[in-house]
């Protein structure tokens, strides 16, 4: 559920991690892994939440 105007307590903090891979001259693969949290509440709702994302991301590029 989505509340409009709280207010994170603790900062957001990420780590990312990327790479990619060149195969021959015409592909091309990307891999990003993100992982990061943060905490967030609203005093007027007596709401208190802490959140924690993580994805991991494949691309593919073809070159012609």
């Amino acid at each position: 559920m989505a509340y409009n105007c709280q207010e994170v307590t603790r900062d957001r903090t990420y780590f990312t991690l990327g790479a990619r891979v060149l195969i021959d001259t015409v592909l091309a693969v990307d891999v990003a892994w993100i992982k990061g949290s943060y905490e967030r509440a609203d005093s007027d709702f007596d709401y208190d939440e802490s959140v924690e994302t993580s994805a991991l991301i494949v691309e593919a590029t073809y070159r012609f």
